[in-house]
């Protein structure tokens, strides 16, 4: 069963409760009916805190472990940084602040890239990546919202084809719906990203493959 959650499709599965999680709180985080779980723990344990496209902050109970490590290091790293700030602000502090160097390996792993092909997807050189790498540095404001297109989107990906392997190779491969463009370069700019976002989508309905 999936379940649509700030415009996207999410699996409902792998549901876990809190005991704080009366109906106070489902009340509070406009839950009714389902399990829910505090936003502190969720995030802290890597899961059911999400960011969606429109910035909209996602805790409730029909839960599952994100498909990414990417995802994973995201989440933890805006707990330590934005405790106070949820939603798109905490994204946005986030990105403004700077995110660490351990999210951005998380991503190349995820996308089985190298070097080279993770610093164009951050809009930096390769030296610079590396030196990133060396001195374990925050990433720039440009390259922090870059890791946060990207990661929106492999994470979308790889729920769409249920594969992370799946997921990869549908990324590097130019797709018939996207001009025979590939969908990694297409998700340099914003507008492109939406539009592997749109094709997802529709995939994801039956509407093209």
């Amino acid at each position: 069963m999936r379940t649509i959650i700030g415009g996207k499709r999410v699996k409902a599965k792998g549901r876990r409760s809190h005991a704080a999680c009366g109906p106070e709180h489902a009340h509070r985080t406009g839950i009714s009916g389902i399990t829910a779980i505090k936003k502190s723990e969720a995030m802290e344990q890597g899961y059911g805190f999400r960011i969606s496209s429109e910035g909209r902050e996602i805790y409730p109970g029909t839960i599952e472990r994100p498909h990414t490590h990417v995802r994973v290091q995201l989440n933890r790293w805006m707990s330590k940084k934005t405790r106070k700030a949820t939603g798109a602000l905490a994204l946005h502090a986030t990105v403004m602040h700077g995110i660490g160097f351990v999210v951005a390996s998380a991503l190349k792993e995820d996308l089985d890239i190298n070097d080279k092909q993770m610093a164009e997807a951050l809009g930096t050189s390769e030296s610079t990546f590396l030196r990133w790498r060396k001195g374990q540095k925050d990433l720039d404001e440009i390259a922090s919202d870059r890791l946060v297109r990207y990661a929106r989107i492999v994470e979308m990906a790889t729920e769409v084809f249920e594969d992370k392997h799946s997921a990869q190779s549908w990324l590097k491969r130019p797709q018939v719906g996207l001009g025979d463009r590939i969908p990694l370069d297409m998700m340099k700019s914003e507008v492109g990203a939406r539009e592997v976002e749109n094709l997802l989508m529709r995939i994801e309905h039956g509407v093209l493959a």
